[in-house]
């Protein structure tokens, strides 16, 4: 797809797709109305639906999309096909068959970074997150983070590339059966080859710098340091042919799962959620693999969601620069979970000299990712969850530090990681550790919810509705007093927790 397509797909009616492609998903027990089918080989069909489509809309194949081994990713199919201009025809037609759950365009994302000229390394970002105390917290254990992206330079000299230690060079077999062959530093799903290298251009330099954010080899002389101490290293996922948008990001994740991935780091997304279904099932079947999913806010400047990082089970990071200040492109919200510097990042880049600076939460994300790293070196056992309520329950509230209209929008605050490593050292944080002592009151409720607590540990407060939407994020520390009036009447789940635990209840708010 060329660029100049993008161009004009974004503003039309319908959100950014691929031409001639869409993914659909089936209710459970229907396999057997799905033909797998490649034009190529004159495969016979004999379901009269299929037989139709085929001829009407050109169909090239019908095939299972993914090889990840979650029950509900397994009903995902994708066709292909050349009647680019019916594709709505196309995805109401399946949508009509009592036996599609769904049907969408494969969709694309937008990378979330912000240009910005080679400047000096910066050393604001580790100083304002407390790195230099955290590093000395390190331990030995290493795990893996997959940069589903735009490509990474593999043979940069300042980046922990991971090689895949179950598969042979170029023997063309996959001997590790994860599905790709001869994936020894990762995979370009976009190409279906094992080069994930992208051009060497300004403008194909995502990746590589997300990557040295996260997994920059560090005290060793050279370039620029990261988060993560060489505690990971750099899965490389390409997922893309398109500058500034990620065509095949699903299939990205699909390997980064099926690399055996610790971490995911998405600096991506888009806001058409009835495109991104398949996207979600995807995020689903990695947390239910323990995989911790970060993901970037985006780069509106307004209060939006963008997916995945709106979605439940993904750590959401919007940035902020120095002294605290939110950047003027990043997002914020009740879906926002933490901050992270991402103001003139300075990082590796695939052109010379190959160090370069950029800006946005696509630098941020990263960021985290190589935290979360750092923080499994010292305890690789930590779930996902487990993780997230250590980067929340130290995180540092900078609302009082910006404008008005942040306020309760910023997440948990802006990541504390010398707080977070001590956090994770602590042997009681578990997500199933209720909290003693924590009192909620009244319930049922009509304009106000009271919380205390039994000490002066610093807390969280999370409100969800029913739908899992975080509708109200804050910290305090031995009571909170929620004005519920701007709420409509309805049941909610409230969490309170910290480092040691979590309490959970649900309250009404009536009439």
């Amino acid at each position: 797809m060329t660029m100049m397509l993008l161009m004009f797909l974004s503003q039309a009616t319908h959100a950014q797709h691929l031409q001639g492609k869409l993914f659909f998903k089936i209710k459970p027990n229907f396999e057997k109305e799905i033909p797998l089918f490649n034009s190529k080989t004159n495969d016979n069909i004999y379901n009269t639906f299929w037989q139709q489509a085929i001829k009407d809309y050109h169909i090239i194949q019908i095939e299972k999309a993914f090889k990840t081994d979650d029950a509900e990713v397994q009903k995902i199919y994708r066709v292909s096909f050349e009647n680019y201009d019916s594709i709505y025809s196309f995805v109401n037609r399946l949508q009509n068959e009592n036996y599609i759950e769904y049907a969408h365009p494969c969709p694309v994302y937008q990378k979330f970074s912000v240009p910005n000229d080679i400047q000096s390394r910066q050393s604001w970002v580790f100083q304002t997150i407390s790195m230099d105390n955290a590093w000395g917290l390190a331990g030995n254990n290493k795990s893996t983070i997959a940069i589903v992206d735009d490509g990474v330079k593999i043979d940069h000299p300042d980046l922990n590339i991971w090689t895949n230690p179950n598969e042979i060079d170029s023997n063309k077999i996959d001997d590790d059966h994860n599905g790709f062959v001869d994936d020894i530093h990762g995979y370009d799903v976009a190409d279906n080859d094992n080069d994930p290298t992208p051009p060497v251009s300004q403008f194909w330099t995502h990746g590589t710098h997300t990557s040295g954010i996260a997994g920059a080899k560090t005290n060793n002389n050279l370039g620029v340091a990261s988060v993560s101490y060489n505690t990971v290293s750099i899965i490389a996922v390409k997922c893309t042919n398109t500058i500034n948008y990620l065509s095949n990001a699903e299939d990205g994740l699909d390997y980064a799962i099926n690399s055996g991935a610790n971490i995911i780091s998405m600096s991506w997304g888009g806001k058409d959620t009835s495109s991104y279904k398949t996207l979600h099932t995807l995020i689903d079947a990695a947390y239910k693999k323990n995989i911790i999913l970060v993901a970037a806010a985006g780069n509106d400047g307004e209060d939006s969601v963008n997916y995945p990082a709106g979605f439940e089970h993904v750590i959401a990071v919007g940035s902020m620069g120095v002294n605290d200040i939110v950047s003027k492109n990043s997002n914020y919200g009740n879906y926002i979970d933490v901050m992270a510097p991402g103001d003139t990042i300075y990082s590796t880049v695939v052109y010379s000299p190959y160090y370069g600076t950029l800006s946005g939460t696509s630098m941020s994300c990263p960021l985290l990712a190589g935290l979360c790293g750092l923080i499994l070196s010292i305890k690789p056992t930590l779930t996902p969850d487990q993780i997230e309520i250590c980067l929340k329950a130290t995180a540092d509230n900078i609302d009082s530090k910006n404008n008005l209209k942040y306020t309760n929008k910023l997440g948990a605050g802006r990541i504390n990681a010398v707080n977070a490593m001590q956090c994770a050292t602590n042997n009681n944080i578990q997500k199933d550790i209720i909290l003693s002592g924590v009192e909620i009151w009244p319930n049922p409720t009509n304009n106000i919810l009271n919380i205390s607590l039994p000490n002066s540990t610093k807390s969280n407060l999370q409100i969800l509705d029913m739908m899992g939407r975080t509708i109200l994020y804050t910290s305090f520390t031995n009571q909170a007093h929620i004005d519920l009036n701007a709420y409509a009447a309805g049941l909610y789940m409230v969490n309170v927790y910290n480092e040691t635990g979590i309490a959970t209840t649900k309250f009404l708010i009536s009439e």
